[in-house]
Formats: structure tokens, C-alpha cells, sequence
């Protein structure tokens, strides 16, 4: 009588454990696929051709004051040239990457990229549909995105204003 019940083929094919993490359904909300989205637009536009264009005199000057912390480590802070978290963030692409115009870059590029995701830390005043457009309008703000791939201290003092935003509301 025992041998007449034996586990049938189905049986095994569930507890199969390929069978069963295959078997387990993915849910995406929509919402998800919409910032994936405007993330992947925020690194292509933010880093694509980011080194092609020629440095201005204000970028040059960040330039070489980050290049020279990077290769002799000294940094000597002056007020005209505002702060020194651009210049030890610059000589670190430089560490991490080489020192070429897109490394130069690199740092105001990927804050920039941030800034675009960014309200996504306010969605609880923003809402669903107030994050999306937030992102959108400073995925596609053609002065924010300019100051995005240009290295100065605009674009760290805007993203360091809005994580002091952020945490004040929070708090």
C-alpha cells in the first residue's frame, strides 16, 4: 500500500528551490520605474561629454589649486576662493580617477546628479506627484544642469541647502 502513494512529479517541482524562487512574482510599482528612469537621465546628462568642453577661468582656477592638493598635498585656503570641501573632493576624484577635465568635473557632476534625485527626500510634504515633477524640473533646468557640469562652489552650496532644508524639516 506504501508503494502505491508515492510523491507525484508535481510534488517535486515545488520544492524544488529553482522552481521556487523562479516562481516568485517581482512587483514594480510604477512609481519605481519613474525614478529609474530620471536617475538614468540625471548620469546622462550630468557625465556624458563632460570633459569636452574647455575650462573657463573660474573652473581652471579650482583646477589647479585641487590639482596641487592632489599631488603635493598642500592647500593653502584663501577667501576668494571660497571653501575648502570643493577643493579636497576635487583632489580625490583626482586620486580615484586621474586628473583629466572630466575628473576635474567629476565631483560638481555627481552632486548634480543627487540634486535631481533629491526630492525624493521630501516626499512626505511633496507627495506622489509632487516628488516626480520636482525631480523632472531639476533633471531638466537648463541653468541647474550648466552649474551641475561646472566646477565651482555652486552647485555644493545648493545641495548642502537642501539636505539643511531636508534635516530642518525632519527635525
Amino acid at each position: 500500500m506504501a508503494a502505491l502513494i508515492s510523491p507525484s512529479p508535481l510534488d517535486s517541482e515545488r520544492n524544488d528551490p529553482l522552481n521556487t524562487a523562479l516562481d516568485k512574482r517581482v512587483w514594480v510599482r510604477w512609481q519605481t520605474v519613474v525614478f529609474v528612469v530620471i536617475f538614468i537621465a540625471a548620469v546622462l546628462t550630468r557625465l556624458v561629454g563632460l570633459g569636452d568642453r574647455a575650462m573657463s577661468h573660474d573652473e581652471s582656477l579650482h583646477v589647479f589649486y585641487s590639482y596641487n592638493l592632489y599631488m603635493k598635498g598642500d592647500f593653502d585656503h584663501t577667501p576668494l576662493m571660497h571653501g575648502p570641501i570643493l577643493f579636497h573632493a576635487n583632489a580625490l576624484m583626482y586620486a580615484l580617477f586621474g586628473d583629466s577635465d572630466f575628473s576635474g568635473r567629476l565631483y560638481a557632476a555627481l552632486l548634480g546628479i543627487g540634486m535631481v534625485m533629491s526630492p525624493l527626500l521630501f516626499r512626505r510634504w511633496l507627495g506622489k506627484w509632487g516628488t516626480i515633477l520636482a525631480c523632472l524640473m531639476i533633471l531638466i533646468s537648463p541653468l541647474l544642469m550648466y552649474y551641475n557640469r561646472y566646477i565651482r562652489e555652486d552647485t555644493p552650496a545648493i545641495m548642502a541647502s537642501i539636505l539643511m532644508a531636508w534635516s530642518a524639516l525632519t527635525y
